[in-house]
């Protein structure tokens, strides 16, 4: 089964997340808030990157537990590793805590570094600002949350679940070996930000 974000009750539900915690946001900004997700986090990675050593972002739950990682990764061209313009970087998204092993990684929940990118991205896209880092942090974990919720909720033994929002990301599931296996591909417009050097920290 593939569906689209706004097609399922995410927004619904994500809005009313965030009201228990007094946050007042209604369902029809949920898509806007996945993507400046999506955006920050591409826009962060793409201005630390660094061809020596894999760098991240870890986000948890507001219960501490894992939620996903984001790593950006140089690999160099093996006929002509010396040209670093002839190598190529890797983005990708795990749900799995291991594969963030050896990455230089920052804590979306202890540190602030992204918030200005998540800034910059809800006002460039939707003119959107947030009225503080806490409301600002809580909105992006809960949405990952509903991303990751909606598609194991609906992967079945025979039929894997794939949430899209276009030119942001594709969230899947599938079951192998008894267990739902989660996989988060950035697309589009994501991929385009991470191979902009213009930014690069060396």
């Amino acid at each position: 089964m593939e569906m689209k974000f706004k097609e399922t009750n995410i927004s619904e539900d994500f809005s009313r997340a965030l009201a228990k915690q007094s946050i007042l946001l209604g369902p029809q900004h949920a898509y806007r808030i996945a993507n400046i997700l999506f955006t920050g986090i591409s826009k962060y990675l793409a201005s630390v990157k660094n061809h020596n050593i894999p760098k991240g972002i870890i986000i948890r739950s507001l219960s501490n537990e894992f939620l996903a990682g984001a790593k950006v990764e140089y690999f160099a061209n093996e006929s002509d590793p010396g040209n670093l313009s002839a190598g190529r970087w890797d983005y990708t998204w795990t749900c799995y805590e291991e594969d963030m092993k050896g990455v230089d990684t920052i804590d979306l929940s202890t540190n602030s570094t992204v918030l200005v990118y998540f800034t910059s991205a809800g006002q460039e896209l939707y003119n959107l600002k947030f009225l503080g880092l806490d409301i600002c942090i809580t909105s992006m974990i809960t949405i990952l949350e509903m991303i990751i919720g909606w598609v194991k909720d609906n992967t079945s033994q025979t039929d894997p679940a794939v949430l899209v929002l276009e030119n942001c990301f594709k969230a899947i599931g599938k079951v192998e070996n008894g267990k739902i296996e989660m996989s988060i591909i950035p697309d589009g417009a994501m991929k385009v930000l991470i191979k902009d050097d213009s930014a690069i920290q060396e």
